[in-house]
C-alpha cells in the first residue's frame, strides 16, 4: 500500500513539474473580451465568409473559431522603444486608452485565414466626402461595435500565440504578461512584449516583419529567433530610419494591424492574401486589388486590405 501511494505521489510531482511553463502566462484576452466577440460571432462569420475568395479556403462556420488562438493586438506602440525601464505597470499606462484589435484565426488543410477585427470608428469628415448619404448611414449603424476589417489568408498555418509559447518554454520564462504591439517600426509589424514584475526580464520577439526595400544601403537585420531589449530594437530602428533616408526607394506606411507596406512592383508569386474589405454599403462589398502587395519575412507575400 505504501508503495502504492509513493508511486502515485511521483506520478503528481512529474505532473507538476512538467506543466508548460507558460500555464501561468496572461496573454490579456480575458472573458469580458471573449464574449465582447461571441456576441458578434454570427456577423464575423459572415464577414469572413465575404471576404474569403472562391476556393481559397473553406466556407467558415462558429464552430471554426478557435477561440484560444484569438490575440488581443495594440497598435502604434512605437514609443515603447524609448522605455528602458518598460514593465508591466508601464505597459499597463501605455495601453491604457490605446485601441486595439483581435487577430481571428480560422485553419483549413494547413492554410490560415486570419481576420483583424475590431471596433468600427465614426467616418472622418475627409471619409464622409467620398461617400452617398444611404452609405454613411449604413455604416454607422454599427459605429461601436465589432467588425472584420481584414482577412487574410495565408498558405501556412500562422499561430502567434503558439509561436510565443514556444518561446516562453525554450527561454524558461514563467508568470509573464504578453503584450501584442504593432508598428514598432517600418518593418516590424508585429511583436509580443514579454514582461514580468522586474523591468530587467521585459523582452521582445519579433513575430513578423517585412523585407526591406532599400537594398543596398540597408544596414538592418531583425532576428526572428532573438529576444530583445528596447534598447536593442530602438538602436537599430533609429538605423533602419536613416537607411530609408538614404535610399531613393521608399516604405509605404502600415496600417494599425494587417500588413499594408504596399509595393505595386513586388511580384504575387505565392498564395497568401490579404482582402480588402469595404463595408461603407449594407453589404461588405469586396475589392481585391492584385497591386496592392506587401513581402514579408517568414509569410512571403501578401494582398492587403482595410476597411474604410
Amino acid at each position: 500500500m505504501k508503495n502504492k501511494m509513493l508511486a502515485i505521489l511521483i506520478a503528481c510531482l512529474l505532473l507538476i513539474n512538467s506543466t508548460p511553463v507558460f500555464a501561468n502566462t496572461n496573454y490579456l484576452v480575458d472573458s469580458e473580451n471573449l464574449e465582447e466577440i461571441k456576441a458578434r460571432e454570427e456577423y464575423i462569420v459572415n464577414d469572413f465568409n465575404n471576404a474569403l475568395p472562391t476556393g481559397e479556403i473553406k466556407s467558415v462556420e462558429s464552430k471554426d473559431i478557435d477561440y484560444e488562438k484569438i490575440i488581443k493586438v495594440y497598435p502604434n506602440m512605437r514609443k515603447i522603444l524609448e522605455d528602458n525601464d518598460l514593465d508591466n505597470e508601464k505597459m499597463q499606462n501605455y495601453i491604457k486608452d490605446a485601441k486595439h484589435s483581435y487577430y481571428i484565426p480560422i485553419y483549413d488543410n494547413g492554410k490560415t485565414a486570419l481576420a483583424t477585427v475590431s471596433e468600427r470608428t465614426e467616418l472622418t469628415d475627409e471619409a464622409r466626402e467620398k461617400f452617398t448619404q444611404e452609405e454613411i448611414d449604413n455604416y454607422e449603424l454599427l459605429v461601436g461595435e465589432l467588425v472584420v476589417k481584414s482577412v487574410g489568408v495565408y498558405s501556412e498555418i500562422v499561430d502567434y500565440k503558439g509561436e510565443i509559447e514556444k518561446t516562453l518554454v525554450d527561454n524558461n520564462i514563467e508568470n509573464a504578461t504578453i503584450y501584442f504591439v504593432g508598428a514598432l517600426s517600418n518593418r516590424i509589424g508585429l511583436a509580443a512584449v514579454i514582461c514580468t514584475n522586474n523591468p530587467a526580464d521585459t523582452q521582445i520577439k519579433i513575430l513578423k516583419q517585412f523585407e526591406s526595400k532599400v537594398e543596398e544601403n540597408d544596414s538592418v537585420t531583425f532576428d526572428d529567433n532573438k529576444l530583445y531589449t528596447c534598447y536593442e530594437l530602438k538602436t537599430i530602428t533609429e538605423r533602419e530610419e536613416k537607411d530609408i533616408q538614404n535610399s531613393s526607394k521608399e516604405y509605404i506606411g502600415y496600417g494599425d494591424s494587417a500588413p499594408t507596406a504596399v509595393d505595386a512592383t513586388a511580384p504575387a508569386n505565392d498564395n497568401n492574401k490579404i482582402i480588402i474589405i469595404s463595408a461603407v454599403s449594407g453589404a461588405v462589398v469586396l475589392a481585391v486589388s492584385v497591386a496592392a502587395v506587401c513581402v514579408i519575412k517568414k509569410k512571403k507575400t501578401a494582398k492587403v486590405t482595410n476597411e474604410e
